[in-house]
């Protein structure tokens, strides 16, 4: 298969998945919240429920289980969304169907990563992108072993990780607004003396998870708008 070497600009990549998002910024952002409340809440209350090490150890136990499933799931979630597919919020829990591959991908990576990262800082970051397109390939493709999507995404982003680095750094300016704007808005309402201590941390947790539902849904857009031209499915028009 031809290698593709993604040309498009970051603010191309960022108004196709805007504008996916645009048709359906209700349904994007449900999904978002569902994929982060699955993840969260169980482990969340299994610690406060067992509480001690026996929590802690349940509530890392629940997440390395069921990650790389909600990893494919989300991942096809947004695919559809994209694609113009019907996109349901039961897509978030399709990598369930296919657990053993799921699992065994997000850990394979997560081993790879690692002993990358053991070399130091820089090599760890180069293999979180080359690795970065296996659950895209896997939920593109169900029938693939976990290797074999770990090694489509080596071959895929040969070419293309600096690509994606500056794609990934365009939003920073979006992630750091998730953690100055609730910040803000806080300390201007505290300095007034209307809220409490509790209430101002619960306002800010909200604020906070507000703001980054949207910027998941926004990032795992462009992010499939990103693996979509990669792979020779789409040719991005030049934004206006």
């Amino acid at each position: 298969m031809e290698q593709i070497i993604v040309t498009e600009t970051s603010k191309n990549l960022r108004a196709l998945g805007h504008g996916a998002l645009s048709q359906n910024k209700l349904l994007a952002l449900k999904g978002a919240l569902l994929y982060i409340m699955a993840i969260t809440l169980p482990a969340a209350l299994l610690t406060i429920f067992f509480q001690g090490t026996v929590g802690d150890s349940a509530s890392a136990l629940y997440s390395l289980l069921v990650s790389g499933p909600f990893t494919l799931g989300v991942t096809l979630f947004y695919m559809n969304m994209f694609r113009g597919k019907v996109a349901s919020l039961g897509d978030v829990f399709y990598g369930f169907d296919h657990f053993v591959k799921a699992f065994g991908l997000f850990i394979i990576m997560s081993v790879l990563i690692f002993l990358w990262s053991l070399l130091l800082i820089v090599p760890g970051i180069i293999a979180s992108f080359r690795y970065s397109q296996a659950f895209l390939i896997l939920a593109d493709n169900p029938e693939y072993k976990a290797l074999d999507c770990i090694r489509e995404s080596k071959r895929l982003m040969n070419g293309n990780k600096m690509k994606l680095l500056y794609l990934t750094l365009s939003f920073m300016g979006w992630i750091l607004l998730f953690m100055i704007l609730p910040f803000g808005i806080l300390t201007m309402l505290s300095l007034t003396g209307v809220l409490t201590n509790i209430l101002t941390s619960q306002i800010l947790a909200l604020l906070m998870n507000v703001i980054y539902i949207w910027i998941l849904a926004y990032m795992m857009l462009t992010l499939v708008a990103f693996y979509e031209i990669l792979t020779g499915s789409l040719k991005a028009e030049k934004a206006e």
